[in-house]
């Protein structure tokens, strides 16, 4: 869960908001872990194989893109509420946001005790 919220976390903590309002909202919770036991508890793993099928795997990124985007907006739009006439919060802000899930990935790692500095999302771009 700390990856699929780590956007709204990560962008708490740079706002000073508490971290912890991000999972207020139990319906984004709920899909979460739906989709969480779907990929990892369904049937002879057919949920996983539906994904990637091809043509569902380009829906899938699509919808995916789409959504970074909103959260670009919501982040910038948060900084914006609390910092008017700063830029640079509001774009960081946004990026938080919107890749939060892969940046504190690393973060995930090192509490778990199996940190590869190699895989930093920050050193190798996708």
């Amino acid at each position: 869960m700390l990856c699929c919220f780590g956007g709204g976390i990560l962008s708490s903590l740079l706002l000073a908001e508490p971290p912890a309002a991000v999972l207020s909202n139990s319906t984004n919770i709920i899909y979460a872990t739906i989709v969480w036991y779907m990929v990892y508890y369904f049937p002879l793993d057919l949920f996983y194989r539906c994904f990637c099928f091809l043509p569902l795997r380009i829906i899938a990124s699509a919808m995916k893109e789409v959504t970074r985007t909103w959260k670009i907006v919501g982040g910038v739009t948060q900084a914006q509420s609390r910092f008017k006439d700063a830029l640079l919060v509001m774009v960081a802000n946004g990026w938080a946001k919107a890749a939060g899930g892969g940046l504190i990935s690393n973060f995930e790692q090192l509490v778990r005790g199996v940190w590869k500095p190699e895989s930093n999302e920050l050193l190798k771009m996708s």
